[in-house]
């Protein structure tokens, strides 16, 4: 159920946002360099290239870091999900409210998080130059991926539905204007069922990423046999 739950969520969030997302908040966070597999849409992550000795802390070369001011919060419920108004009365543009949601399908969630900063890789060019002997030595497996972008964030929010049905009830700040639920700033559960389990993070973490992969690209028409064709392929360093 877990495994299902994973591929549900970083899915979502990495059609929604263009981004991967951290599903367990409770894992230390992820650190530019840090590679790992990525398969069905979840990152696993394996190590860093620097720790690893793949490569030395002078190749990895930094943007400065990037502060997101007067920030909105990412606030994304998956399809399924029914939004109920509780006991809102919208005569102010922001007001605390109550807000029942319930789950019609297995896994689906209730994803918020408030962005902080970005900090990302600056010399991708360069790092893919390098890795790539690692990769044609073979110590660098086909489907690793390098995390090179990433978006930290604070507080977290998860609720993730077990199972079709499941209700629970929040009580968080509404923009009557914007018409979005500021959870990020206030949530609290009122009641659930046992099928709904929440993840709450209030200190800062790491929620949404970038990856770079080596990919083929072929330099022939008929690219089923370009992989036979000496020197028709190229590989190239590109987000995964």
């Amino acid at each position: 159920m877990v495994e299902k739950q994973k591929e549900v969520f970083c899915k979502a969030i990495r059609k929604h946002y263009g981004r991967n997302a951290v599903f367990d908040f409770s894992q230390p966070d992820l650190k530019l360099g840090d590679f790992g597999t990525l398969e069905n849409g979840v990152f696993s992550y394996e190590d860093n290239v620097v720790d690893f000795g793949f490569l030395s802390k002078k190749d990895l070369k930094r943007n400065p870091d990037k502060k997101i001011i007067a920030a909105e919060p990412y606030v994304h419920w998956s399809n399924g999900i029914i939004k109920t108004d509780g006991s809102a009365l919208l005569k102010t543009d922001v007001v605390d409210a109550d807000f029942s949601f319930k789950f019609k399908k297995d896994n689906q969630f209730l994803f918020s998080v408030m962005p902080i900063k970005t900090i990302s890789l600056s010399n991708i060019k360069s790092i893919g130059k390098k890795l790539r002997r690692v990769y044609d030595s073979g110590e660098w497996e086909k489907n690793y991926c390098l995390v090179t972008n990433i978006t930290i964030t604070a507080p977290s929010k998860l609720v993730i539905g077990s199972k079709s049905g499941a209700e629970i009830t929040t009580s968080g700040k509404v923009n009557k204007l914007q018409q979005f639920i500021d959870v990020a700033a206030s949530l609290n559960y009122k009641s659930s069922l046992k099928t709904t389990q929440a993840q709450n993070h209030s200190s800062v973490v790491t929620s949404l990423f970038q990856l770079h992969t080596f990919k083929k690209k072929w330099g022939s028409a008929k690219w089923k046999s370009a992989e036979k064709i000496a020197g028709n392929e190229e590989i190239v360093f590109e987000v995964a």
